[in-house]
């Protein structure tokens, strides 16, 4: 996900600096997109000189210090993204933008336009569907860690909340319930509840919003100057 996300922003002319926390991984990552981009020119899907992408690597986090928008594109776990949003602030400058590739539903329906979000769609699917699909794909990649299937979806399976088909997963369903409304914009009384690192609001305080993994307020891990205005923390 993160190569591609370099991939895009290179080809549209933009500089790149890949950071990965695994020796090599950024510098296998440039390979990659010049190889990718080169299979694309040569099909006439693209237009541009692969060897002219301005991709660079860096070795230390340092190294982003002059960058102006970082997006990361970590493990979906809460704690580690808090703390790589926590070591760039100390590195970046105030105006650099914190973005996030984390899956938040609300952003996706709100401000990306998708019908709907990726937990609304795996509890369509199945959370047994999607944990089977999950480590299919891990096993083809020769069991990297990155790839590695969440630990909640295995619970959930465990459960049996398999989504829509069993009336609940990461939502819940039924006659009696409402139907799945995750809110991307918390008031003012919400937002100040995250300043301690409270990363996920129990499912019982409002049963329409993601279980534990797809909350969508936890993320938005950046707070600027003395008024409350939140950024979306966001994947390298």
């Amino acid at each position: 996900m993160g190569g591609g996300i370099a991939q895009v922003a290179a080809v549209a002319g933009h500089p790149v600096t890949v950071y990965d926390a695994v020796k090599g991984a950024a510098e296998r990552a440039v390979a990659a997109i010049g190889d990718r981009v080169a299979q694309l020119v040569a099909k006439g899907r693209l237009d541009c000189d692969p060897a002219g992408l301005r991709l660079s690597v860096a070795t230390e986090l340092g190294e982003l210090a002059p960058a102006r928008c970082v997006i990361e594109a970590v493990a979906e776990d809460l704690a580690v993204k808090q703390g790589l949003f926590a070591d760039l602030e100390k590195v970046v400058t105030p105006d650099c933008v914190l973005a996030t590739n984390t899956s938040i539903d609300a952003v996706l329906t709100q401000a990306g336009g998708f019908r709907m979000g990726p937990f609304a769609l795996m509890d369509l699917v199945g959370q047994d569907v999607n944990e089977a699909v999950t480590r299919s794909v891990w096993t083809a990649f020769g069991y990297d860690p990155r790839f590695a299937p969440s630990l909640l979806q295995r619970a959930l399976v465990e459960a049996g909340w398999l989504g829509r088909k069993s009336g609940r997963g990461w939502y819940r369903y039924g006659d009696d319930a409402p139907p799945p409304a995750p809110d991307a914009a918390p008031s003012r009384p919400q937002a100040r509840r995250w300043r301690g690192h409270r990363a996920r609001r129990l499912a019982t305080a409002h049963p329409a919003q993601p279980l534990a993994g797809g909350d969508p307020h936890g993320r938005r891990a950046r707070q600027n100057g003395p008024a409350t205005q939140w950024r979306a923390a966001g994947p390298l």
